[in-house]
């Protein structure tokens, strides 16, 4: 563990502000271009107890974290922004997201661990979550995100309309009278577009448990037949050192009368030696 006492542990940093002093290491990196962000550095790193954080770099910014962040080498990165990891693919499970500023700086660290921090999931819930989201996407379920026109934050507005007064809605902040092609979606039915598609992951994770649960059972009656078939090998064992035991004990008592001849010959043999001398 790190001793210096001004690093934080990226659990524990929140967006109130920009001067923390994280101790990390890149795991992985790539480019991305969009047509709202234009062209960034989208960057996974890690501490010391594998807490890992989604980090962004803009373009103004990238060729000296390029050169100063290689991958799998400890840096100390002092302030950055934070805002809430938002949208349906979040590379990790942090709630925030870190950007690096024209003041963050990243330094050198003598701190050194090998491990690469990696937790795998399962196929079968990589499988179902990966339909769940395709689903949600295809269709434009729930609550939505992002305008898919210009990729602007959405934000909940309150109609003002006489056919709607005072109704929520998720909208766009570019979007107009004039230009309605921006997200505008009525805030209730995506709600109740939320709790059917969380009753439906609900279900569907419901019928996965019950099918490794029926997994387990076959998996402890096979179990328990290799139980029996080995208490019936120990039964056959046991009875088989019982004869075992008792040829030996006849053995034993052959010893025993073959000894007593064997005394009673030389014996013979002393008495017919001293007479016929």
């Amino acid at each position: 563990m790190s001793s210096n006492k001004s690093v934080t542990l990226v659990k524990n940093v929140k967006p109130f502000k920009t001067g923390w002093c994280i101790q990390v290491k890149l795991l992985h990196s790539w480019k991305q271009h969009t047509s709202y962000g234009g062209r960034s550095l989208e960057l996974i790193l890690a501490d010391e107890t594998g807490s890992k954080i989604h980090c962004s770099c803009k373009n103004d910014h990238m060729f000296r974290v390029e050169r100063d962040l290689p991958l799998g080498v400890w840096r100390l990165i002092t302030n950055f922004s934070l805002s809430n990891a938002t949208g349906q693919y979040r590379p990790t499970n942090h709630a925030y997201k870190m950007s690096i500023i024209g003041d963050s700086k990243i330094k050198d660290s003598d701190f050194h661990c090998d491990d690469m921090f990696f937790s795998f999931a399962s196929f079968e819930d990589i499988a179902m979550s990966q339909s769940f989201s395709r689903r949600r996407v295809e269709r434009e379920r729930g609550f939505p995100a992002f305008c898919r026109k210009c990729g602007e934050a959405a934000v909940i507005f309150t109609s003002k309309t006489l056919k709607n007064p005072g109704r929520l809605f998720h909208g766009c902040p570019n979007g107009s009278e004039e230009d309605k092609n921006h997200l505008f979606k009525w805030t209730d039915e995506s709600a109740v577009e939320e709790i059917h598609d969380i009753k439906s992951l609900f279900d569907e994770k419901i019928g996965h448990l019950e099918l490794q649960s029926q997994r387990c059972e076959d998996v402890i009656r096979s179990y328990d037949k290799k139980i029996e078939d080995l208490g019936d090998a120990l039964g056959g064992l046991g009875k088989e050192m019982k004869e075992m035991k008792e040829l030996v004990q006849g053995y034993e008592r052959d010893v025993k009368s073959l000894k007593k001849i064997v005394v009673c010959g030389v014996g013979m043999m002393l008495v017919y030696y001293y007479f016929a001398m």
